[in-house]
């Protein structure tokens, strides 16, 4: 089953215009189950994670968010927001597939789409595993990035917090299906993709800085 063989075999993925539908279909049910189970588990952790970032406004302000902050209110919310992320990450993820597409020679948008509906799975079941992790280690939120590793602040905590294992796995994948008949261009295609995440990672390297 390819929704199985994805993670493992992205090789024997048989790509088809139309089945970049099923993949994004399954990467919003994948998110809606997670956003449901985290806010059943976890509402309390959520709503005292946001009560922290309201510190430094005024008690007015501060007072009338509060008044607005409930678990059905921040449901509603984190569910619209699950659409529009999804459709924005699969548009965004398909124009970066695709100028990479042209680079190494090969003009295909509906591949550039496939390949982004597929990371966008991919990046889906890592937050269901997330969740599933934070039930059995009893930590919320389970961290699946490199700053586990690092215990400080600032530049190398936001650094490391934008390399998540499921980030780097996903464009893995991304680009042997982007490059499964050229193993050479898929090389290329790796390159190119890690390259953009170390910008992105230094960028919010930064911004960590900065707000510290």
């Amino acid at each position: 089953m390819d929704f199985v063989r994805v993670f493992y075999s992205p090789l024997k993925i048989d790509y088809n215009t139309k089945k970049w539908v099923y993949y994004f279909l399954a990467a919003i049910v994948l998110s809606y189950i997670t956003l449901f189970l985290n806010f059943h588990y976890h509402s309390g952790e959520i709503i005292n994670a946001i009560t922290e970032r309201l510190s430094g406004l005024s008690p007015e302000e501060k007072e009338k968010i509060l008044k607005m902050l409930t678990v059905k209110s921040l449901l509603i919310r984190s569910s619209i927001g699950v659409v529009f992320t999804a459709v924005f990450q699969l548009l965004f993820f398909s124009g970066i597939f695709y100028l990479i597409l042209l680079f190494t020679g090969e003009e295909n948008f509906s591949k550039a789409l496939f390949t982004s509906s597929i990371y966008s799975y991919i990046k889906a079941a890592g937050r269901m595993l997330s969740f599933l992790l934070s039930l059995i280690f009893g930590v919320f939120p389970f961290k699946t990035d490199l700053s586990i590793f690092y215990g400080g602040e600032g530049f190398i905590k936001g650094f490391l917090s934008s390399l998540d294992f499921f980030t780097i796995y996903g464009f893995v994948i991304c680009a042997i299906i982007l490059k499964k008949d050229d193993r050479n261009s898929r090389v290329y295609v790796i390159i190119w993709l890690f390259v953009l995440l170390m910008i992105w990672a230094v960028l919010m390297g930064i911004f960590y800085r900065l707000r510290s």
